[in-house]
């Protein structure tokens, strides 16, 4: 997200190098979902919607579902129009997961960084939004940070952090929900 520069080496995206690029579009160009998903207080519409004020209703629907989210959020008392809470207090952390994947998803960003994304969902669900992401349309470049070998199943390629060195490993093939 151009939040740090390398000590060595070149950063290139797009084959530009990052001390070239206009930071506010790579920013645009990225959805990041974070271990610890933020929300903000309002309501679950709200939520889904930032950075993408002008999406339609339809639209918001959609990334719920890749989300894993649309069931949940139904069955919330007003649906997209209950409110989520100072930092989603008032969902549990699978919530505030699946909304922050909808979030990152409906800006349909070139590329998507995804830091322990299913930190608090469990195992069938994994398999559900990973096959998700698989899917989506004009599909984005997936970065995935994560201890959990499930979630990266059927990824192009696989690197692992060995003595502060990135190591490409085997793929592995990819899961798929019950």
């Amino acid at each position: 997200c151009g939040f740090y520069r390398p000590r060595e080496g070149r950063l290139l995206a797009d084959g530009q190098p990052y001390d070239e690029l206009d930071i506010s579009w790579l920013r645009e160009s990225i959805g990041v979902v974070m271990q610890e998903p933020i929300l903000f207080s309002g309501t679950v519409y709200e939520n889904i919607t930032y950075g993408a004020p002008s999406a339609t209703m339809e639209e918001v629907q959609w990334a719920a579902e890749m989300a894993t989210a649309e069931e949940i959020i139904t069955n919330l008392p007003k649906g997209y129009d209950s409110l989520v809470g100072e930092a989603g207090s008032l969902l549990s952390g699978g919530q505030r997961q699946r909304i922050a994947i909808a979030r990152a998803i409906l800006r349909r960003p070139r590329v998507l960084l995804l830091d322990e994304p299913t930190n608090h969902l469990d195992i069938p669900a994994v398999a559900k939004v990973t096959a998700n992401l698989h899917r989506l349309h004009e599909a984005p470049t997936i970065l995935v940070v994560t201890h959990d070998t499930e979630v990266v199943k059927g990824f192009d390629a696989i690197y692992e952090l060995q003595n502060g060195h990135l190591v490409e490993r085997a793929r592995v093939e990819a899961i798929h929900p019950a």
